[in-house]
């Protein structure tokens, strides 16, 4: 994926759904979050999990259920994104490629939303499980921590 921006035209595609922007290297993540911000039917996003996605807080006011963070072919960050609490429609997350990231969000309630990585009938000692058959999981093994 050669892009590095969103045309500003997208969001004229009003009833845009699902959108996938995984393994675009070069995208600035914030800036395009902007764009995507404005596209008010979108329920479904993938997204590269670089060093330029600091925030989804952009995305708030989606009707955003499943969200995709891919870190293939992309710098990966220190922490995981921060505003993911605020997605306050999201029912599923996922968070692929990423093992080396070690920090979780900084507020608790994006920390809490990290659950939504795990299938609803996991309990609790499921999660530690998961987490202990995944050592190199990074952010996985911090977030078990929280538990």
């Amino acid at each position: 994926c050669p892009i590095t921006k969103l045309p500003a035209a997208l969001v004229d595609a009003t009833n845009i759904t699902r959108l996938r922007l995984t393994e675009c290297a070069d995208l600035n993540v914030d800036k395009a979050l902007e764009v995507i911000a404005k596209l008010p039917k979108l329920k479904e996003l993938w997204l590269p999990l670089s060093r330029s996605l600091t925030s989804l807080a952009p995305l708030a006011k989606l009707p955003l259920k499943y969200l995709y963070l891919n870190g293939t072919y992309v710098t990966l960050p220190d922490r995981l994104p921060a505003g993911i609490g605020q997605l306050t429609k999201l029912t599923d997350l996922r968070i692929e490629y990423a093992d080396e990231v070690a920090q979780l969000p900084e507020a608790p309630e994006d920390v809490r939303m990290l659950r939504l990585v795990f299938s609803k009938r996991f309990t609790d000692d499921d999660i530690r499980q998961s987490a202990k058959k995944q050592p190199n999981v990074l952010y996985l093994q911090e977030y078990v921590k929280t538990l």
